[in-house]
Parts: C-alpha cells; sequence; structure tokens
C-alpha cells in the first residue's frame, strides 16, 4: 500500500455532471488499485449545507454551489464557501489515519487557495488541475459580474500556478501556454487530457442498437449524425443547424438526421437551436434530447451513424480536451471534428475521422462525404479510433500516469 493521502477539491457541479475520466480515478482506481486514501470535495446545486459520503478509503464532502448574481453575492460566494471548505477538510482530516500528502485542487479560484493553505499546513504536495479555462470564458460573458469574477479568478490563478508544486492541464496546447505565458519551468507541467472507460469491444451496445435508435425516432433507412455534450450558447452549436440545412438543400439527404443530446445551462440555449432550426425549415430533420445516463450515452451513441465534435478555435477552447470525441470511439463511431490541437492530434494518429474548418460548409461537405461512405468504410475508420483509444486514452492508463506524479 502506498503512504499517500490525498485531498482533492474538485470544482463541477456534481448534480450536473461528474466525468467518469475525473470519478473513476478518484473514487474508485486510487483507493482501490493502489491503496491510497482519497478524499474529494466538490460541489452540488442541489442541497444547501455540506453533506458527507463514507466511501472504501475516504469521504465525499459536498458542497453547496453558490452562483453570484450581484458583485455583494460575490463576497457572499467567497465567504460562504471558504468557511464550507474548512468544514469538510477539518471533518476529512479528523476522521484521518494518514494525514494529507497532497492537495489537489480544480480550476476554481477558492479551491486553488485553500488548497495551497492547507498544504502548506501539512507540509503536503500542492498539485493544480486546469481543465478548463474559466476566468477566460467568464470574461467573454456580457454580465459585468461575470467579467469581475473573470478578472479577479485569472489573476488569482495565475498567481497561484507559480507555487504550486505541480500543475496539471488538459492538453498539449494548454501546457505551451502556461509555459510560455507564466514562465513555469517544462518539468513541472504535466498534461492529464480526457479520458473514458473502455469496454474489451466497441460493439457492445449492438443487440441494443435498433432499440435505441427507435428512442430517438431514427427509421431504418435514417442516417443519423449525433452530438453530445454542453447546449450552451456559447457553444455555438449553430453552426451544425446550418449545415445540416446545406446538406438537405442539396438534395439527396432525405433520411439524415442531426440529433443533440446534452445539458442546457438554461432553457433559453434549447430554445435558441429549435429557432435556429425552425428558420432553416429543419423541423423534420434536427431533434434535440436531454441529457442521458452515463451508463445508456453510449447505446444512443452506437444507435447513431456519424458524431459529430464542434469545437470553436477560440481563445477558450482551443486549449481544450473534448471528452465528446473519445465517447464516439468508444463504440466505434467515425467522427466529424474542428481543428483545435488536441482533435487534430487525435484524428491524425487514429484517423478515426475527418478534420474541418470552422464553418457550416466545410461541415456539411464532411457530411455528405460521410453520408455517402460505405458502410463498412465507416465501421473500418471508427475500428481505427476505437483501437487508438484503448491505446492513448484509456482512464486506467491515465491513472498510471497520475499515480506516477503523485509518486515523485
Amino acid at each position: 500500500m502506498h503512504a499517500l493521502h490525498v485531498v482533492f477539491l474538485y470544482d463541477d457541479d456534481v448534480s450536473v455532471r461528474f466525468p467518469a475520466h475525473y470519478r473513476m480515478p478518484m473514487l474508485d482506481y486510487l483507493p482501490s488499485q493502489y491503496g491510497i486514501q482519497t478524499d474529494v470535495l466538490c460541489f452540488d446545486s442541489s442541497i444547501t449545507e455540506v453533506k458527507f459520503e463514507k466511501r472504501q478509503n475516504g469521504w465525499v464532502a459536498y458542497l453547496p454551489k453558490i452562483r453570484p448574481g450581484s458583485l455583494p453575492a460575490i463576497v457572499a460566494e467567497v465567504q460562504r464557501t471558504r468557511k464550507n471548505i474548512k468544514t469538510a477538510i477539518t471533518k476529512i482530516i479528523k476522521d484521518s489515519v494518514v494525514q494529507p500528502t497532497h492537495f489537489v485542487a480544480f480550476n476554481y479560484p477558492l479551491f486553488l487557495r485553500a488548497a495551497e493553505v492547507w498544504a502548506r499546513e501539512f507540509a503536503a504536495r500542492f498539485i493544480v488541475h486546469i481543465g478548463f479555462l474559466m476566468p477566460e470564458e467568464l470574461l467573454q460573458r456580457p454580465s459585468f459580474v461575470h467579467k469581475v469574477r473573470g478578472f479577479g479568478g485569472r489573476l488569482m490563478r495565475d498567481s497561484i500556478l507559480k507555487r504550486a508544486d505541480q500543475v496539471w492541464v488538459m492538453s498539449d496546447a494548454m501546457r505551451s501556454l502556461f509555459i510560455s505565458e507564466l514562465g513555469l519551468g517544462e518539468e513541472k507541467v504535466k498534461v492529464w487530457p480526457s479520458g473514458v472507460e473502455v469496454n474489451s469491444t466497441y460493439d457492445f451496445c449492438e443487440d441494443r442498437r435498433e432499440v435505441y435508435r427507435r428512442k430517438l425516432g431514427l427509421r431504418r433507412e435514417s442516417f443519423g449524425f449525433i452530438y453530445i455534450g454542453a447546449l450552451s450558447r456559447f457553444r455555438k452549436l449553430e453552426i451544425l443547424i446550418d449545415a445540416m440545412g446545406l446538406l438537405v438543400n442539396r438534395g439527396g439527404y432525405e433520411n439524415a438526421l442531426l440529433i443533440f443530446i446534452g445539458y442546457a445551462p438554461s432553457v433559453e440555449d434549447t430554445v435558441y437551436l429549435l429557432e435556429r432550426a425552425r428558420l432553416k425549415h429543419l423541423e423534420n430533420f434536427v431533434r434535440i434530447y436531454p441529457s442521458v445516463s452515463e451508463d445508456e450515452l453510449p447505446c444512443y451513441i452506437r444507435a447513431c451513424d456519424v458524431g459529430l465534435s464542434p469545437i470553436e478555435p477560440n481563445q477558450v477552447l482551443s486549449y481544450s480536451s473534448p471528452v465528446k470525441i473519445l465517447e464516439y470511439f468508444k463504440v466505434g463511431l467515425p467522427v466529424i471534428a474542428s481543428m483545435i490541437p488536441d482533435q487534430n492530434l487525435v484524428i491524425s494518429e487514429s484517423e478515426g475521422g475527418v478534420l474541418v474548418g470552422w464553418s457550416p460548409e466545410e461541415f456539411a461537405r464532411a457530411m455528405a462525404d460521410m453520408y455517402k461512405l460505405p458502410p463498412f468504410k465507416r465501421r473500418e475508420m471508427g475500428m481505427r479510433g476505437f483501437n487508438w483509444l484503448v491505446q492513448h486514452r484509456e482512464i486506467r492508463k491515465l491513472t498510471r500516469n497520475m499515480v506516477s506524479w503523485l509518486e515523485n
């Protein structure tokens, strides 16, 4: 057993999403396979007080998610969240036999600062994981409150990154960004990209494919293009609807359907996409479904024919490591992906899909090509994606990398 005790401060709202590439290492692999005590602090917007859950080798502390809508509310957010963090960590440490050896904080500036303080108190290693350029995204929003949070968050994050013992980032592009802009040492910055849990074969959902095609309204002759993920307007998903309009207007693609499955931060986000489809006279060609369970998601994806990964190459998303492309590969689906560094790497190395520029015209051309491609060619492409995934982005392999960094 490793004499390690890692406290993770994870910033996502787990009542909405808790991606497997974070959840499985923290709550399963590290405790069960490596004997490492792991405690996790995370947000949950469905609660109003800190709650605790005892697990096999550690605790999970759920903190209320506070969403400030005004400048005074930002102050209240800071004060209450600091208090909740202290409550959670105090209980975790009180019930631990081994004192913490590592504090790993994700994204959220208050988590980063709290982890730094607690790590210093216990002479523990302090690690920061940046999975998303959150302050930069807030700075792009129209709200003055968001801009204030983004400006303050970026100053705090960049200052703390310089003092961290290690920095884990999502992509090679993000690693280069922080090394060049902040002067971080190359040995200090590690790449922990998105990953997925992989089954022994890609076709484990095949016996249920027709069932899930019916759930999606796909007829026997239908050809499904699928997008999974966030439906926020920040993602500019209208590019897919516009591409679908170009495809349908060409003629000969009457059986094509564009399917969205995902979480919309607000009702307006879904309404916007539906209205865009209506204006393009695509009511019969576009369908939007809410998020589905993680267990069922592969079957919904497998029910379709081609996966879509439109990530705008902007100053925030260009540094991401999209998991959706890996979810498509997991079930052997070929992919059409926009050109950002991580997707360029995945597609060029795997040959599991095609890359396109950020325009409806390029997506439409690629969709038409995939539609006309013989089914066995699409299967070959999807199989190449699956094989690459097994070798490079399987969660257990990524977890082994993490353990080596912790031990060093």
